[in-house]
């Protein structure tokens, strides 16, 4: 921001060295210019602080994401390893049915 109302600035005074125009003409020229300077550092700051409420935004939900993943890692963890216990045991009771059925094959 501040590089654009130095390059203004300085376009302005170079503007005023080199004028071809009489001095009303130039005041009407400056008048015009510091409207249009404000207006567009209106829009520039009104951008910029969308944009940032935006970056904002996304920087939050990051952040919620985040905290989310801690809280819920322990949790993850325990159902991962709970399942990992279900899954042995239906194996486990598996291979005990396949032996039975084998056992009774065998005795016939």
């Amino acid at each position: 921001m501040s590089k654009v109302l130095f390059g203004f600035t300085l376009g302005l005074i170079a503007g005023l060295l080199i004028a071809p125009d009489k001095g009303s003409e130039s005041r009407k020229k400056l008048e015009r210019a510091g409207r249009d300077l404000k207006i567009n550092s209106m829009i520039l700051l009104t951008t910029s602080t969308t944009n940032g409420n935006h970056l904002n935004q996304m920087l939050l939900t990051w952040r919620q994401k985040q905290r989310l993943k801690q809280e819920l890692t322990p949790t993850r963890q325990a159902l991962h390893g709970r399942a990992h216990d279900i899954n042995t045991a239906l194996f486990q009771k598996a291979f005990t049915m396949v032996d039975a059925f084998l056992f009774l094959l065998q005795k016939r």
